[in-house]
């Protein structure tokens, strides 16, 4: 689609990134990288004392390639996910969780990359939280880049496992039951990941370090939809959070259009969505059950293929637009302390859906995510 779009001479933002990310993925093997800029100087307070023993003792065997290239590394990673969400959206059928799925070829990928990817970069060496804004500004070239990896080491893992993709687009490919321990997991990252996305963006505002670029934007606007879904949670530390990340994204984007324009569209299409599922909004069985369309996901997941002239003409809400709705509820158990733990029914990772589902577009989608217990706290910078 992306080159049917150029032959075409389509002039759009998103037709020459894909154009570029394909051309890095082709080039990855035998590019030469660029110079990075140097290290920053380690703090005093971040030493060799820090590491977990015996976790991370295989520094010596890895070659420092620079920061910029482990930034196009992760580029290119990136073109590998967009073309998979392509690919899901024009109805390639896959099976998750088994062996020759896209999702395993592209987690395999990104692990290799993890595993590869020099310790010395890791936040809890770089020490990026705890520096001065007057230390990255001096250092901002290796900043830069250091955080635009950042963002896409976590947008990756978000993506492949967000909740849209598995519970809706893929599901159609399974034959019977699915994995409920599969899904619970891809929630879990999906949240997990997008929350540091976000919280590494916020501590770059705070530094003065403005990222504002179309890439980023994307990613922002793929990631908002998470929040945009679990501010539904029951559970108040999850939906309270969720509140948090959805209006910063949006402030993000907000902000980025006075800079890139088509950026604009995007927060258009987040907020349509935000206020489909605030105003189809119920009860039912002790959850918060939202009905959205999926088109509006897929403008912001894979916005090459929706054709989007104005806003007005994804955003149609009306009964007669051909997408389905998506219903879905949405019931928590977080175990946040003992005293709301006696409060609460005990915990489980018991994840139950309807597997009488319907994918007529003319009908409802009815998802349930009954009981996720969500493991991860994506405050604190933790080993990473």
């Amino acid at each position: 689609m992306t080159r049917i779009l150029s032959v075409q001479g389509v002039a759009r933002l998103e037709v020459i990134e894909a154009l570029c990310l394909q051309t890095l993925t082709a080039l990855a093997d035998g590019l030469e990288y660029p110079s990075s800029a140097p290290l920053p100087p380690l703090l005093t307070s971040a030493g060799a004392g820090d590491k977990v023993a015996g976790l991370y003792d295989s520094d010596e065997a890895v070659t420092d390639l620079g920061i910029n290239a482990y930034y196009i590394q992760m580029i290119s990673v990136w073109g590998d996910v967009a073309t998979w969400l392509h690919d899901i959206k024009l109805g390639n059928d896959e099976i998750p969780w088994r062996p020759e799925s896209g999702h395993t070829k592209l987690s395999t990928r990104y692990f290799e990359f993890e595993r590869q990817l020099p310790h010395m970069h890791l936040l809890r060496n770089v020490s990026f939280t705890t520096r001065t804004a007057s230390e990255i500004f001096e250092q901002r070239e290796y900043w830069t880049s250091w955080v635009l990896m950042q963002i896409l080491f976590h947008a990756v893992p978000a993506t492949i496992n967000h909740p849209f993709i598995h519970l809706v687009a893929v599901r159609r490919s399974t034959k019977g039951p699915q994995s409920h321990a599969f899904l619970q997991q891809t929630v879990d990252l999906a949240i997990f990941h997008s929350a540091w996305v976000f919280r590494i963006l916020q501590c770059s505002e705070g530094f003065g370090l403005e990222i504002t670029s179309p890439l980023v934007g994307h990613l922002v606007a793929i990631l908002a939809i998470v929040p945009c879904l679990f501010r539904f949670a029951i559970d108040e530390k999850v939906s309270n959070r969720a509140v948090k990340d959805l209006k910063w994204c949006q402030d993000y984007l907000a902000r980025a259009a006075l800079i890139w324009p088509h950026m604009s569209q995007k927060l258009d299409l987040l907020r349509n969505l935000q206020h489909i599922a605030d105003h189809q909004r119920s009860n039912h069985e002790g959850g918060n059950t939202i009905m959205f369309q999926p088109s509006l996901v897929w403008a912001l997941l894979d916005p090459e293929i929706c054709h989007m002239n104005t806003s007005n003409e994804v955003l149609d809400e009306s009964p007669a637009a051909p997408e389905a709705r998506l219903r879905v509820t949405t019931r928590f158990t977080h175990p946040l302390t003992e005293a709301q733990q006696e409060q609460q029914p005990a915990p489980s990772s018991n994840f139950i859906a309807d597997e009488t589902l319907s994918f007529d577009p003319d009908e409802l989608e009815q998802l349930y995510l009954d009981d996720l217990f969500f493991h991860s706290n994506p405050d604190p910078f933790f080993g990473l």
